[in-house]
């Protein structure tokens, strides 16, 4: 009889952990088009968080038809906004957490330099607002507060400046004709103080594969791990002072385009991967070959821009010098 009872015990408790697991997580099959980075954004969850649930090695390949488990998703604390002060992030890979505590999950790192807009505090911990429009928090001797933000301007100054611009002559268009002849100088600078400082880019490549072999690691920005924009982010800040941000798609936006068949070693190659956009770049190294650090192969290594899964996938390319 005690059997019994301590059996039907176990499977009663065995029912209510289920029943909470199967609350907390549920099973989609993946569509057509489908991305880590679109599933995310769809069910208000992490990223890392479905490659780690699903223990994905691929992540930026999803196969239609495959079954992932998506994770509970968190929802932030957001406390009601007592000041409105400006910030900047003083130290580098800086976790901006779900809530006020050690513990909680992570929504994003941040690198030194980055802006925030600081609303409120709970103890040695300040919510901070995103440039993306998230909230979130992190310890407040990681946040330096720069100022406060102004006051708005009196509606009699407002007219005042609307009769001023109004006032103003109308600047003509430029043609599309002058445009394109102001890209193309511009351009051809930017390869004349490139091909001056040639030796800049043989020196990005040979520092850039001496960590050929490095283990990826997401968010990583160190010799113990990268991610892309991690390595690549690292690479010119040690070799050239240049500080580019963490992340791919705010690489894109920096330096001069450069077309493919004027591609030259030290250029950032970028591609479209998990989600729209550029999501994955690298350096290029010549000989139509790039390093970067690859999700797929846990490592940094070299690969084709010409052949193999990155030749559909390619996007542009960035200079970026002084």
């Amino acid at each position: 009889m005690h059997r019994w009872i301590t059996l039907c015990t176990l499977i009663t408790v065995y029912g209510l952990l289920w029943t909470a697991g199967a609350m907390a997580q549920h099973v989609i099959v993946v569509q057509e088009n489908d991305t880590v980075w679109s599933l995310a954004k769809r069910y208000r969850v992490l990223p890392q968080d479905i490659v780690k649930a699903n223990h994905l090695k691929n992540p930026d390949s999803l196969k239609p038809g495959i079954r992932l488990r998506i994770p509970a998703a968190v929802k932030p604390m957001v406390a009601p906004a007592t000041m409105r002060k400006t910030g900047v992030i003083n130290k580098d890979r800086v976790c901006i957490r779900y809530a006020p505590g050690r513990t909680d999950r992570s929504i994003t790192l941040l690198d030194k330099g980055h802006p925030v807009v600081v609303t409120a505090r709970r103890g040695n911990w300040l919510q901070v607002k995103l440039s993306t429009g998230r909230t979130g928090w992190v310890r407040s001797d990681l946040v330096t507060v720069t100022g406060t933000f102004a006051m708005k301007p009196s509606a009699s100054a407002g007219r005042k400046v609307a009769k001023r611009i109004t006032a103003a002559p109308e600047r003509k268009k430029d043609s599309p004709k002058r445009v394109a002849v102001r890209r193309r100088a511009s351009t051809r600078v930017a390869n004349r103080e490139w091909t001056t400082n040639a030796s800049s880019g043989d020196s990005i490549v040979r520092l850039a594969s001496r960590y050929k072999g490095v283990r990826y690691r997401w968010g990583g920005s160190s010799r113990s791990g990268f991610d892309c924009s991690g390595f690549t982010r690292y690479v010119f800040r040690q070799k050239t002072g240049i500080e580019l941000p963490h992340s791919a798609s705010a690489q894109f936006r920096r330096g001069t385009p450069v077309s493919r068949d004027e591609l030259q070693p030290g250029d950032l190659v970028f591609f479209q991967t998990y989600r729209r956009g550029a999501s994955h770049v690298g350096i290029y190294i010549g000989n139509g070959k790039f390093i970067h650090a690859s999700s797929a192969g846990r490592r940094v290594q070299i690969d084709s821009l010409n052949e193999g899964y990155y030749r559909q996938r390619y996007l542009g390319a960035r200079r970026v010098t002084r």
